[in-house]
Formats: structure tokens, C-alpha cells, sequence
């Protein structure tokens, strides 16, 4: 089975983080998934 890992800085909910959970879903249903992800602290962007 193919492999895909999928990699995020912030798993915090917001729109990235929906879009990169519903991908990752939908991607399992064919491929080995794997998640990768920081910590999800407020950014020091803001």
C-alpha cells in the first residue's frame, strides 16, 4: 500500500487544520496515512 505523510505546524482547528484532517481521512480509505504536526500554542504571528 502506498504511503503519504501528511505535515502541518499547528493542528490548532482552524481552516488548515479541517482541510488537513478531511484529507487525511479521505486519503486512508487507499493509502497508509501518516499525520505530523506541532504543538497547537497560539502563534507568535498575531
Amino acid at each position: 500500500m502506498p504511503k503519504i505523510m501528511h505535515i502541518i505546524t499547528r493542528l490548532d482547528m482552524g481552516g488548515s487544520a479541517q482541510n488537513t484532517l478531511l484529507t487525511c481521512r479521505e486519503l486512508a480509505m487507499g493509502y497508509e496515512t501518516l499525520l505530523v504536526h506541532g504543538l497547537g500554542r497560539e502563534s507568535g504571528m498575531t
